[in-house]
């Protein structure tokens, strides 16, 4: 999944073609809404545990130890918000409020690497096989696995709603509910070939070990009533024009980086300062993530504007606890748009 919420365009395109637009704007909304929230929660393997969550937990004993700052700025570039892994600012976006259980499959810690995320819910998936048909998939498969109908199609995310490179997407019927299959770099045969290998477990959808291309392995499993956030730490720069940028430091057996990856393509291979780091394009307005670990941390850096995301990275160091304090104090002036911009 991994993807954010369509834009007017695409989803009036939506509405006119499909002429259920209210029932399946509404039932993509919330598919893409959960999608991004799931995403980007840096969650460990589940566990067992009540229905309510913490919004950060972690087994580390110290999470001032996430809090960096950068080194010396760019001209025009400030501070606007520090939040640690300790303090109880409420997260930005809340866990989604539908019943599901969701299962990530790829490369730990590499968002170039193939990504497949599985979704179990029917009011989560909604409207299921008829947003196939809606998005205008290419490539369509239909078959069935154990009795059961399976569909998959290629959605050209860019054209539909500029959000990220293309996915596979497939629904499944089972026993219980649908269960809405995302593939990310990965061609159809292989995504079918995936699909067949589709099985319950627990209640949650998994995929058998056997059909699992070499390097694929269970990143990581949540559900609704089990979906926590792990501790990261976190600093907004803003500058002039677009500049701006969004760190997010984690302890690296907790932050999966992978799980990041959705809305980036054309990934590419750099140095942090001794550590290979992967650095993406977001393909409709040209911002990156970089994200990359180091020891026991784990960093996802993402830029915009004209910022150097790779020298950003490498100016990196610990925060002392004085200028931890300062962050998210300072007032943002205002900044006039000018020519140049």
């Amino acid at each position: 999944m991994g993807v954010e919420g369509a834009d007017e365009t695409g989803m009036e395109a939506a509405r006119v073609k499909s002429g259920r637009g209210r029932r399946l704007a509404v039932g993509v909304a919330v598919v893409w809404a959960t999608a991004l929230a799931v995403g980007f929660m840096v969650s460990h393997e589940a566990k067992a545990g009540p229905p309510s969550v913490p919004f950060r937990q972690s087994h580390h004993a110290d999470p001032t130890q996430l809090n960096h700052l950068f080194g010396d700025l760019p001209d025009g570039l400030r501070y606007t918000a520090g939040i640690g892994a300790d303090e109880a600012t409420p997260p930005l976006r809340q866990p989604p409020t539908a019943t599901f259980a969701r299962a990530l499959y790829g490369t730990n810690q590499d968002p170039s690497a193939a990504l497949v995320s599985l979704t179990e819910g029917d009011t989560l998936v909604a409207p299921g096989f008829d947003y196939l048909d809606t998005l205008e998939a290419q490539d369509r498969h239909a078959f069935t696995v154990r009795g059961r109908r399976v569909e998959c199609g290629r959605i050209e995310l860019l054209k539909t709603n500029r959000v990220g490179p293309s996915q596979v997407w497939c629904y499944a019927e089972t026993d219980a509910e649908l269960v809405f299959a995302t593939g990310l770099h990965l061609d159809m045969t292989t995504m079918v070939a995936l699909m067949r290998g589709l099985t319950i477990v627990a209640g949650e959808p998994r995929l058998q070990p056997s059909v699992l291309p070499t390097g694929m392995d269970l990143l990581r499993h949540e559900s609704s009533v089990n979906s926590p956030q792990w501790a990261t730490s976190g600093v907004t720069l803003s500058g002039p024009c677009e500049d701006g940028a969004t760190l997010t430091v984690g302890w690296a057996d907790e932050f999966e980086l992978a799980d990041l990856g959705w809305r980036f393509d054309d990934w590419t291979t750099v140095d942090v300062n001794g550590h290979p780091g992967r650095l993406g394009v977001r393909p409709h307005d040209g911002s990156r993530l970089l994200l990359w670990t180091a020891g026991d941390r784990a960093f996802s850096l993402e830029v915009h504007g004209t910022l150097d995301a790779v020298a950003l990275a490498r100016s990196l160091r610990p925060a002392t606890p004085t200028e931890w304090a300062a962050m998210g104090k300072q007032p943002s002036p205002y900044h006039p748009t000018t020519a140049t911009c």
